[in-house]
């Protein structure tokens, strides 16, 4: 039985092609290398700190990310909330989301604002980590971030149970225009929650989704740059280790398929 960090990751994933940052509100940087284990992201030092040098993009346009599981997931909006049990916590009159989930790991991902930052000269830090990996000042288990997206404001929910529940209030000044969650301009925050897996609510900048590149070494075969997947355990090897129902092919499949 896989876990709920498993589930979710693999879910957000494949409908996105990004890793979601666990846990929310990790601070995640360009650059930045540490690794992916069962609680998520932990950093152990960055490209530069090791000498490895790195330009950046320009970041995009910003722009709203909106993500709710296809199924499993109910969201109720009020842009001027009455006091009812479907909304929990929130103060009468102020605009609220209240979100009921119906299965673990379903979850809502909405942030607001959101700025893309890339690594522009990837093939040369591939080359420079592929490097240090051979003269053993890159451990195995290592990622660096090669991509990473922030927003604000942010707001992540991850049921734990099918009876997950949570109400956001959104505050009473709302903007006329743009996302809902965009137009709030009082303090994000929670009125209620009930068997969530991990609940984060900010106005503040913070990390999103993101990608990042790390060594394969394969028995018999040449070590290279491959992208980090979504499993947070990985087998002694570094490929990717299951134990139970294959949801997905691809998590069934070695790196090189």
């Amino acid at each position: 039985m896989r876990t709920i960090l498993e589930q979710y990751w693999n879910e957000v994933t494949a409908r996105l092609g990004r890793l979601p940052v666990w846990l929310p509100g990790t601070p995640m940087k360009l650059g930045d290398v540490g690794r992916l284990g069962d609680r998520g992201w932990e950093k152990a030092t960055d490209l530069r700190s090791m000498g490895i040098g790195f330009s950046s993009e320009a970041g995009g346009s910003r722009t709203a990310y909106t993500y709710s599981s296809a199924d499993g997931v109910e969201i109720t909006a009020r842009l001027a909330a009455q006091a009812s049990p479907e909304l929990t916590g929130i103060v009468n009159g102020n605009a609220a989301l209240g979100i009921k989930f119906s299965r673990p790991a379903a979850s809502v991902l909405m942030a607001d604002a959101v700025e893309v930052q890339r690594i522009a000269n990837l093939e040369s830090v591939d080359r420079a980590v592929l490097e240090a990996y051979r003269q053993k000042s890159w451990k195995r288990e290592w990622a660096f971030i090669s991509e990473v997206a922030t927003g604000r404001p942010v707001l992540s929910v991850v049921a734990a149970t099918a009876q997950g529940e949570a109400t956001v209030d959104l505050g009473a000044e709302v903007q006329p225009a743009g996302t809902l969650l965009g137009r709030a301009q009082a303090s994000l925050r929670f009125g209620f929650r009930k068997d969530l897996a991990a609940s984060f609510a900010t106005n503040e900048e913070s990390a999103v989704m993101w990608r990042g590149h790390r060594v394969h070494d394969p028995l018999f075969r040449n070590a290279r740059l491959v992208e980090r997947g979504p499993a947070p355990g990985e087998g002694p090897s570094g490929d990717h280790v299951w134990v139970g129902e294959v949801e997905y092919l691809s998590d069934a499949l070695p790196d090189d398929a």
